[in-house]
């Protein structure tokens, strides 16, 4: 892009898109923050919107247009400015160069494998005032979340990054959220690659099946997470009935369903299921898929126990390598762990449903 044009480009920019996007930033909706900072000849304070990553102990910007725009030119004559992230101001009083792994590494999917694909390596660190830091001690950073190192996008193959950035997509849109810690398990089956792709085909071909309502599959994958105790699991798994129906009360009475008149008698029939496979040795009987056989085909039967099976292989995975929440639920009920699979349904009442 010749000077001209670029010139051309950012006055368009600056009159249209960023009007556009100054509102919701000040109020910190959507994916723009703001830079306010004062022109370095006019004196002037101007407010500029920009999608930023947060990083310990800062900010990291990509210079989508080089070191030669206004505000970057600006903050770096006066030393510093303020960053308006999700409406809170930051101080900031030191800017920083910022190497093109360390830039990419701070964004979440899937901006940071965006990014790679276009090549993009002008980044800084916008350093905030130390006096004016915030505690970051209860955030979910992806690489504090597993017992061994992930593979993250600028390090990954490009068809690894594809696959990360779809799947960024397929969770935000199932969970409605997409927090930091989000692709960790992917991150780690991705030191094998086959194994990689091999694994997204099999989840690609569950989300795919629909011969079991949504319902009885969030009561059944998340009973499951819970007798494994896998906080990741539970965390997507609460915020994905969430959004499937389930209420706070319903995921909370969970461990004692047996008893509640939150739950049907064919809710109990599954919740009894997910806790007969997730236990060690498997507690299921004979009885049991007789009654559920009442309420459910043979291939519906199969798709039941094949979603309990792969929670269970998710729970047992996260657990061995580390893997916590990553903050699907944050600020919202969730389901709660248990110690074993608890009171059964099925061997309380003599009664068939």
């Amino acid at each position: 892009m010749t000077g001209g044009i670029k010139r051309r480009f950012l006055w368009v920019l600056k009159n249209t898109l960023n009007r556009a996007t100054l509102r919701a930033a000040r109020v910190g909706r959507g994916p723009f923050s703001l830079v306010r900072h004062v022109g370095r000849k006019t004196g002037r304070v101007y407010e500029t919107p920009l999608i930023l990553a947060r990083a310990q102990g800062g900010f990291v910007a990509e210079l989508t247009y080089g070191p030669d725009v206004a505000w970057y030119r600006n903050i770096v004559a006066a030393g510093n400015c303020v960053i308006i992230f999700k409406g809170t101001e930051h101080h900031i009083d030191r800017i920083e160069s910022c190497s093109p792994a360390e830039g990419l590494r701070a964004f979440r999917q899937p901006a940071a494998s965006v990014l790679k694909l276009l090549r993009r390596h002008e980044f800084r660190f916008l350093r905030e005032s130390a006096s004016a830091r915030p505690d970051t001690s209860r955030e979910h950073p992806a690489d504090q979340m597993a017992r061994i190192n992930t593979v993250t996008a600028k390090d990954a193959s490009t068809s690894t990054t594809i696959m990360f950035w779809f799947t960024a997509r397929l969770i935000g849109r199932l969970a409605g959220r997409r927090p930091e810690g989000m692709l960790v398990p992917l991150q780690l089956y991705a030191h094998l690659p086959r194994l990689l792709r091999a694994y997204g085909r099999l989840e690609q071909a569950t989300s795919a099946l629909h011969g079991v309502n949504d319902r009885h599959r969030a009561l059944a994958e998340l009973k499951a997470a819970t007798v494994t105790n896998c906080e990741y699991c539970i965390d997507l798994g609460s915020q994905v009935a969430r959004q499937w129906g389930l209420s706070d009360a319903e995921l909370l009475a969970i461990p004692s369903y047996a008893t509640s008149d939150l739950f049907t008698e064919v809710d109990k029939l599954v919740l009894d299921y997910a806790a007969g496979i997730s236990s060690t040795p498997v507690d299921v009987d004979d009885e049991l898929v007789t009654r559920l056989k009442d309420h459910f085909s043979d291939a519906e039967l199969v798709e039941l126990t094949h979603v309990i099976a792969l929670e269970n292989h998710r729970g047992r995975f996260n657990l061995a390598l580390g893997v916590g929440s990553a903050g699907f639920s944050d600020g919202q009920a969730c389901a709660v762990p248990e110690s074993g699979y608890g009171q059964r349904y099925y061997r309380t009442t003599g009664a068939r449903p």
